[in-house]
């Protein structure tokens, strides 16, 4: 026979066993957290850069409105690359500080070729209208 104190005990290490699971299963696939430095995210394999960058607008979206205060973002994948290494990583860059975005041909190298301007709001419509990187400014031709 088991004592009603007993049955109680295990009712509530139930439901506080069930809360904390529920709790570690809902935060553990957020990965990226938010840095005072730089957010970095992966979205997956892609076949091509087009396939990558048009994955990777809205990923970058919910960070910039999750990480109100990170200066810079990275959302890499893996697609084709010509490295002499077998790099295959590349990654949508985005620098919030100088409001500039554009595509990492080698992920961790900077931007390669031409930088458009974009801030906060822009990725958001960007992503909204699942657009591309071309529907943005030219960095150079950035609003002064």
């Amino acid at each position: 026979m088991t004592k009603t104190g007993t049955r109680l005990q295990l009712l509530l290490f139930g439901v506080i066993a069930t809360l904390t699971s529920g709790t570690l299963t809902s935060t553990s696939g957020c990965r990226e957290r938010c840095d005072n430095r730089e957010v970095i995210s992966e979205v997956g394999e892609f076949k091509s850069k087009e396939a990558g960058l048009k994955a990777s607008i809205p990923k970058l979206a919910d960070l910039v409105k999750r990480c109100p205060a990170t200066p810079m973002f990275r959302v890499m994948w893996v697609g084709p690359g010509n490295y002499p290494n077998g790099g295959n990583r590349h990654a949508l860059l985005y620098d919030r500080e100088h409001n500039m975005i554009g595509y990492e041909d080698d992920f961790l190298s900077g931007i390669s070729g031409e930088p458009y301007y974009a801030n906060d709001s822009d990725i958001l419509a960007l992503a909204e209208r699942l657009g591309v990187l071309t529907d943005l400014t030219l960095y150079e031709q950035r609003p002064r």
